[in-house]
């Protein structure tokens, strides 16, 4: 008799765990959702001033909206330079990921704009540090980050198996290109630099 009612005791306590824990993610997730729809609006505000915006970027939670977010606002060249660059960033950053092709990349980017075949640059020299490894038989291309002049070098990095063209990597990721070897080549590793 004590036993069982000691083996109840415990399950009990453990319920009522385990019901604080559900209740304590439950909140969590609630403070995640109103924290990234309050950064989601303000990254979209016209009218945000970047300080604004780059603190609320900092503050994202766990991805919960669409990569067409991130999209829409690279893709508005009636946004400011900066934010387009950062949304592009975050596009990368949150949904696109290595193991995916250069076509379900190309889905993620939503017909990009913002990346005219000038701005694919193929590394081939590295003098100094680039954010991805660079392996024999493998692509890195840097895709330039909206570039105004010639210091303007932010940029996100992907490394792809096997030899490929920029302009292919390019009409790919457009959605010119949807089909072949080059739609189905790995992105291997991606990298950023950034200021």
């Amino acid at each position: 008799m004590i036993k069982t009612l000691y083996v109840l005791l415990a399950l009990a306590w453990i319920a009522c765990g385990c019901a604080n824990v559900q209740t304590s993610s439950n909140s969590s997730l609630e403070r995640n959702v109103a924290t990234n729809s309050f950064a989601l609006k303000t990254i979209a505000d016209h009218h945000a001033t970047s300080e604004s915006v780059s603190r609320v970027l900092n503050e994202l939670g766990p991805v919960q909206e669409s990569s067409e977010f991130w999209a829409s606002i690279a893709n508005d060249d009636t946004y400011p330079t900066e934010r387009r660059r950062r949304c592009i960033i975050e596009l990368f950053r949150r949904h696109v990921h290595a193991g995916m092709n250069l076509r379900e990349v190309a889905e993620k980017l939503h017909k990009p704009d913002w990346l005219p075949d000038k701005d694919i640059v193929l590394v081939e020299l590295v003098s100094g540090h680039i954010p991805v490894k660079t392996v024999f038989g493998d692509t890195v291309v840097a895709l330039l980050l909206l570039p105004q002049g010639q210091g303007d070098k932010e940029a996100v990095y992907l490394r792809i198996s096997g030899k490929i063209r920029p302009q292919a990597v390019g009409e790919v990721l457009r959605g010119e290109s949807t089909t072949g070897s080059v739609a189905q080549s790995k992105v291997e590793e991606i990298g950023f630099a950034v200021r």
